[in-house]
């Protein structure tokens, strides 16, 4: 790795965020924080890609509709009462709890770092914390004591 390499993964560890978004599996539901989203540039849309092989999901701004991509709401950054968006999708959940085996009753948060320079936040499934409840309406440093870590359970084809 060159000089301006290490400078500027150096530089890209430090400024980067962090940020979580929650699964509500039993409603079909996640949440993003509004930051994460205003923090990649205030898009009309997100996508998202899963990466089933090193278990991260990436957030990224994008500009039309797509089968993996959410509307922003335009009074999502103007709306002070509003710390995140909410986004419901059965199909996205189901996938999401499918490709990781977690149980569709339950209620995880997964922790990310966003990179505004790149206009994207990356998110480690493999860090998913069950939550117990008491979260949906909880801040981020509100929650870390009813935290419990969870297993990764990827599901592998049985080949016989």
């Amino acid at each position: 790795m060159t000089q301006n390499h290490t400078t500027d993964w150096l530089w890209q560890k430090k400024m980067r965020e962090k940020t979580h978004m929650s699964f509500y599996l039993d409603r079909s539901t996640f949440h993003v924080f509004t930051n994460a989203i205003r923090r990649v540039g205030s898009p009309p849309y997100v996508r998202f890609l899963i990466n089933p092989d090193n278990l991260c999901m990436a957030m990224e701004s994008y500009d039309k509709k797509g089968p993996t991509s959410f509307s922003v709401p335009p009074k999502l950054f103007s709306d002070s009462k509003g710390t995140s968006m909410r986004i419901q999708s059965k199909r996205f959940c189901c996938l999401l709890a499918d490709k990781m085996g977690w149980d569709e009753t339950k209620s995880y948060r997964v922790p990310g770092h966003i990179f505004s320079k790149q206009q994207i936040v990356i998110f480690d499934l493999s860090q998913a914390v069950e939550l117990n409840g008491k979260e949906s309406h909880a801040s981020q440093n509100d929650v870390v004591s009813t935290q419990r870590p969870i297993e990764n359970k990827v599901p592998t084809l049985n080949r016989k």
